[in-house]
C-alpha cells in the first residue's frame, strides 16, 4: 500500500477543522446561554440550536454517499491486496 502525503495532510486538516468547528459551536452556544440568562432574551439560544442542528445534518446528508463509496472502494482494494494466508 503506497503512502499518500497529500491525503494524510488533507485528513489532518479536515480533522482539525472539524474539531475547531465543534469547539467554536460550543463556545457560541454557552455564550448565548449566558447572554440569555443575563438579559432574559432567548433568541440567541434558538439561533444556535437551529444552526448547530440544521447545518451538520445538511452537510452529512450531502456528503455521506461519496464518503461511503470511497470507504467501500478502499476496503475492497485493501482486502484484494492482502495475501491469502497460505502456509509455506
Amino acid at each position: 500500500m503506497e503512502f499518500d502525503l497529500f491525503q494524510l495532510a488533507t485528513s489532518i486538516f479536515y480533522g482539525a477543522a472539524f474539531i475547531v468547528w465543534i469547539l467554536g459551536g460550543l463556545v457560541f452556544f454557552f455564550a448565548s446561554l449566558a447572554d440569555a440568562f443575563y438579559t432574559g432574551r432567548y433568541v440567541g439560544i434558538f439561533t444556535v440550536v437551529i444552526t448547530c442542528t440544521f447545518w451538520p445534518i445538511l452537510i452529512l446528508a450531502i456528503n455521506i454517499s461519496p464518503i461511503l463509496k470511497t470507504i467501500r472502494r478502499k476496503a475492497k482494494a485493501l482486502f484484494r491486496s492482502q495475501p491469502k494466508g497460505k502456509n509455506e
